[in-house]
């Protein structure tokens, strides 16, 4: 059972504080917060290190191998996995700060969360762009499909 709360309080709204949306946020604030959290810890991390893997293996010798790309595209996939981490580690404090105990806590970790996931995905399609329009100079991930 969700505890009772002050409907205007919760919604945040002054019109009209009967007709209230319902968030995930919302129910993981009282009922399911430890399902919440680990979900979200789940997708954090799997979010990380895929972001990490993706960059990595491009610059790695043994995988795509690309040691002398341009130095903007190394900037860049250094920029998207420092972005990737910080949109990991919003993830993880907005699932600590809920909507009703911490709301404006909660609201800039989910801008930052998005940002930062928008950010890595602009600069990781940058860096990779190249590979989607042009035969690859070596082979590297492409030799299994």
């Amino acid at each position: 059972m969700l505890r009772e709360i002050n409907r205007s309080q919760w919604c945040r709204s002054n019109a009209d504080a009967d007709v209230c949306p319902s968030y995930i946020s919302n129910i993981a604030a009282f009922e399911l917060k430890p399902v919440f959290i680990t979900g979200c810890t789940i997708t954090a991390v799997a979010f990380a290190l895929t972001v990490v893997a993706v960059h990595y293996a491009r610059y790695s010798s043994h995988l795509y191998g690309l040691v002398y790309d341009a130095q903007w595209k190394k900037r860049t996939s250094v920029l998207a996995v420092i972005a990737g981490l910080w949109a990991s580690l919003s993830l993880l404090l907005l699932t600590v700060f809920d909507t009703y105990r911490a709301h404006d806590r909660h609201v800039i970790l989910m801008l930052s969360c998005l940002a930062g996931l928008g950010l890595s995905s602009i600069a990781t399609s940058a860096v990779w762009f190249d590979q989607a329009w042009r035969p690859p100079a070596r082979e590297g991930l492409r030799k299994w499909w």
